[in-house]
C-alpha cells in the first residue's frame, strides 16, 4: 500500500470514528431529553398504582367524593376508572401483577383507597406495594407511597384517606391510611 492509499484509509476511519460518535451523541440527547415531561406525571389527575407478586388477586377500590366507589365490579366512575385489573399471575411468564386507577378531577370533598384481597391460589400474607400520584394546579407530587400486607382472602386495609378543597388541593392534616371499608 502506497502513502496516498493509507492516507485514504486512515481518513477513512476517522470519518467513521467521527460519525458513530456524533450518532451516539445525539441517541444519549434524545434519550436523556431535558425536556421531556416528569418521569411519574399521571395521566389523570390522580394516578393510583398497586403491584403485587404471587398468584393472588388483589383489587383496588377508589371512592371520589360524591361518588360510589370503582373496582373490579364498578369499573368507571364519575371521576375515577380502573384502567388496568391483574387477576393473578398463572400463565404469565413472570408473577408481577399491577392495577392502575385514574381520576379525571378533583371535586372537593373526602377520597378513599383500599386494597382487597379477592382470591388466592397460593398461600398469604401477600404485600401490596402503591403509589398514589397526584396533579393538582401544575404541581404534580407522590401523594403517598408505600406497601400494606393482605394477610388473607377478604382482607381490606385502606392505603389512603385524604380531602380536598374547592381549588383542588389536599386539605393540610388530612392524609392517612385510618382504615374505612368499602366492601360490604
Amino acid at each position: 500500500m502506497n502513502e496516498e492509499d493509507e492516507i485514504i484509509a486512515r481518513d477513512t476511519l476517522w470519518n467513521l470514528l467521527l460519525c458513530f460518535v456524533a450518532l451516539t451523541l445525539f441517541a444519549l440527547i434524545y434519550i436523556n431529553d431535558p425536556t421531556a415531561a416528569e418521569e411519574h406525571a399521571p395521566h389523570g389527575v390522580i394516578q393510583i398504582e398497586t403491584c403485587w407478586r404471587g398468584d393472588i388477586d388483589v383489587d383496588t377500590w377508589a371512592r371520589s367524593p360524591g361518588d360510589a366507589p370503582v373496582g373490579y365490579a364498578r369499573k368507571d366512575g364519575t371521576v375515577f376508572s380502573l384502567m388496568r385489573d391483574d387477576v393473578g399471575a398463572e400463565g404469565r411468564p413472570d408473577d408481577e401483577n399491577c392495577e392502575l386507577v385514574i381520576a379525571r378531577a378533583l371535586p372537593a370533598g373526602a377520597w378513599l383507597v383500599n386494597l382487597h384481597a379477592f382470591s388466592s391460589r397460593v398461600s398469604f400474607p401477600v404485600s401490596v406495594r402503591y403509589r398514589i400520584i397526584m396533579r393538582s394546579n401544575g404541581v404534580t407530587a407522590v401523594l403517598r407511597e408505600g406497601a400494606k400486607e393482605l394477610r388473607s382472602v377478604g382482607d381490606e386495609r385502606t392505603i389512603a384517606r385524604f380531602r380536598t378543597d374547592v381549588n383542588g388541593r389536599v386539605v393540610p392534616g388530612s392524609v392517612g391510611d385510618i382504615h374505612e371499608g368499602m366492601r360490604r
